[in-house]
């Protein structure tokens, strides 16, 4: 059976738009060099990105915890803390 042209051409983009979206999501790295200039701001943005696509990554949510105790938001930092620590005890 033989796709039609759309359909294959539709499949193409999904594909694309769906590696897209997972290659988009932000990196240790740039978490680490928002915070490391002060931007903590952007580096609560971006782990915000990441545990929306990843609600389960201890590793996330202890990142989260210290970004937000760096911006004096200690609540939420403890909130995030005792997730990761759910997660993965080891942390």
């Amino acid at each position: 059976m033989k796709f039609p042209r759309f359909l294959l051409m539709c499949m193409a983009l999904l594909s694309a738009l769906w590696l897209g979206t997972a290659q988009a999501l932000p990196q240790v790295d740039e978490v680490q060099a928002a915070a490391q200039r002060g931007d903590y701001a952007g580096a609560e943005k971006m782990m915000r990105e990441v545990l929306a696509a990843k609600p389960d990554s201890a590793r996330a949510h202890y990142v989260l915890a210290e970004v937000l105790a760096h911006e004096r938001k200690f609540g939420e930092a403890r909130e995030h803390a005792s997730r990761a620590r759910a997660l993965d005890p080891s942390l």
